[in-house]
């Protein structure tokens, strides 16, 4: 069999039981093996051969008549109630997979609806060019966009703030978009910094037991992100101080949320039933969470943000993420949520910027009955 005549036949065997083309009865049965059309041919009446008496329509009639009665055979064959059950999955077409029971996640709400179906035309069989587009076979279209982008609006020609150090007091700090902190604030900064990594290294042995003892075989990942930067951390503090002057840093720092932040990733599977778990053993360790919002239906970013305070008052994030969302958050969408973030971006770019990461984000698969994870906010914490 040649291999056209090889793919033909697997094409044919993916249509459902029943279907014209399938090489399968509603029932199951498979059907005969398509005869040459020559063999279905009757033979007209001065190529009968043999008796003479017997040609013409008398031998005809014959023919037709024992072809009428192997059909009525095969009808009665395929309504027959006698015989055992027929197996509609032939032995070269994989059986469906098994629902596998699902795990009662701790944080998922009562009477949610799991999303629509997708509808499978069946009268058409899948292109096997188009069955194989996923997220990870888009990474390289992702970063032709992205290097278009920065052709378009050059990094080196990124708008930045004007910042003069020259008139500086010694020991003072002034940041790349001209926030300052005087000597004595900027120590004072320093000091409440020192106190938050002590408070981190507490937290994350907490969570890393966490995840090693939970069953939905998580991953603790990008650790060396788990501090944020000491100059993002002044640039909260300095912020925070010209808002409220009469604030110190230490009391500035407490309000940063994510001055330390962690990423666990799961797969799609065990994903929503894993953000329960490890919510459920960080509070069993004192921890308190009192924000988390669901941003799986958000156009431009894809994970669950949860914020905690240790028993100690200390603020810290977690995210949870599948292998596509945080892939796509740190290796494709990153550079361009820093230009977002960046207030001299202009109002073109940022347009072009929120499209670019709409399209990354519209291929990162939602895990399964993830929308059953509500949001959540507690007032006074």
């Amino acid at each position: 069999m040649s291999p056209a005549d090889e793919r033909r036949r697997e094409v044919l065997a993916e249509l459902p039981a029943g279907h014209p083309s399938s090489p399968y009865e509603a029932n199951g049965r498979r059907r005969d093996d398509v005869p040459d059309l020559r063999d279905l041919e009757l033979p007209l009446p001065d190529e009968l051969a043999g008796d003479d008496s017997r040609a013409g329509p008398d031998r005809l009639s014959e023919a037709v008549a024992g072809r009428d009665q192997a059909e009525a055979d095969d009808r009665a064959a395929d309504t027959n109630t006698d015989t055992e059950p027929v197996d509609r999955h032939p032995p070269d077409e994989p059986l469906p997979d098994e629902p596998s029971p699902e795990r009662p996640p701790l944080e998922e709400t009562d009477g949610a609806s799991d999303a629509a179906a997708d509808e499978t035309a069946l009268d058409v069989p899948p292109d096997p060019e188009e069955q194989h587009q996923d997220y990870w076979t888009e990474i390289p279209r992702f970063r032709q966009l992205w290097s278009d982008h920065e052709m378009e609006w050059p990094k080196e020609q990124q708008p930045a703030a004007s910042v003069d150090r020259s008139g500086d007091p010694a020991g003072s700090w002034r940041s790349d978009s001209n926030l300052f902190l005087g000597p004595n604030t900027h120590a004072r900064t320093r000091d409440a910094i020192g106190k938050v990594h002590e408070a981190e290294t507490h937290v994350t042995s907490d969570l890393d037991q966490a995840v090693k003892d939970s069953p939905c075989g998580g991953e603790l990942v990008g650790l060396d992100y788990r501090r944020k930067g000491e100059d993002r951390l002044k640039e909260k503090v300095a912020e925070a101080l010209e808002r409220r002057p009469d604030s110190t840093p230490a009391e500035a720092l407490h309000e940063v949320n994510d001055a330390i932040r962690y990423t666990v990733r799961f797969s799609r599977e065990d994903y929503t039933a894993g953000c329960g778990d490890i919510a459920q053993r960080l509070t069993d360790c004192g921890h308190r969470m009192f924000y988390a919002k669901n941003h799986w239906q958000d156009a431009e970013y894809k994970g669950i943000n949860t914020r905690w305070t240790t028993s100690d008052g200390q603020r810290f994030e977690v995210q949870f993420h599948t292998p596509e969302s945080y892939h796509a958050k740190q290796e494709i969408t990153h550079a361009a949520y820093e230009r977002i973030r960046n207030p001299l971006t202009s109002r073109p770019e940022l347009a072009k910027l929120e499209a670019f990461q709409e399209e990354v984000s519209s291929w990162i698969p939602a895990p399964e009955r993830v929308m059953r994870l509500p949001d959540f906010k507690k007032e006074s914490r």
